[in-house]
């Protein structure tokens, strides 16, 4: 696909995905055979079957994957500072020894959809007005649009995004109309409600640092959050 062209897309993509905005159907990845050994220093890639019982695939956890599907997006549709609120939520909530709870994630974000021109690009994760708790992951992200790779599911194994009676654990491909719920404290029940009231008690005097959260080593991270709230290991 010739970029900046978009007469070369076939007439039934264009129309399916009218709603899109340009600069994501155009976008080429530049990914490599290069780049892909490099990747894969990194992250485990299957390639064959044989190689199968030698990585572990990289893919969405379970509260991932349950988050994918209340709000009807595929993982392209989600810009990249969402997924690092996902997983810096989890982190938190697995250090703080917390239960993880959609409602609570969803307690602190909303889905947005930017719009220009009135069609759709990569759908974010907003903090709520007034639960902000988390920094973003980057302030900016340029060149996130050309690196990705089509994954295939090994044959004769169940692929990840679907569950054991065959059926899809979340959207593979983008939706016109994501939308995420909304809960309010009230709306949750006591032990979703605790959760809530460590993580806002964590950030009083300052944001969680998503970036630190997530690149950081396990130590590091357990010194820095045990500096705002005591708790066992």
């Amino acid at each position: 696909m010739a970029r900046g062209d978009i007469s070369v897309l076939p007439a039934n993509v264009l129309e399916d995905m009218d709603w899109v905005e340009d600069v994501v159907l155009l976008s080429k990845s530049v990914v490599d055979e290069e780049l892909l050994a490099s990747f894969r220093k990194a992250h485990a890639v299957c390639s064959t079957v044989e190689e199968e019982s030698k990585y572990e695939l990289v893919a969405p956890t379970s509260e991932e994957r349950d988050v994918l599907f209340e709000c009807r997006v595929a993982p392209t549709q989600l810009h990249p500072n969402s997924w690092g609120f996902m997983k810096a939520f989890q982190s938190v909530c697995w250090y703080l020894q917390l239960d993880l709870s959609l409602r609570a994630f969803f307690y602190f974000f909303h889905l947005t959809r930017p719009f220009s021109q009135k069609k759709s690009r990569w759908a974010s994760f907003r903090a709520r007005e007034g639960r902000r708790i988390f920094s973003l992951y980057e302030e900016s992200f340029h060149d996130f649009k050309n690196y990705y790779f089509k994954v295939r599911a090994v044959e004769g194994f169940r692929p990840f995004f679907e569950n054991e009676r065959g059926e899809y654990q979340f959207r593979l491909y983008w939706y016109s109309g994501p939308e995420s719920p909304k809960f309010d404290f009230n709306d949750l029940d006591k032990e979703d409600q605790e959760v809530v009231t460590v993580l806002k008690e964590c950030c009083t005097k300052a944001l969680f640092n998503t970036k630190t959260l997530l690149t950081r080593s396990p130590s590091y991270v357990r010194t820095e959050l045990g500096s705002r709230l005591s708790f066992d290991n």
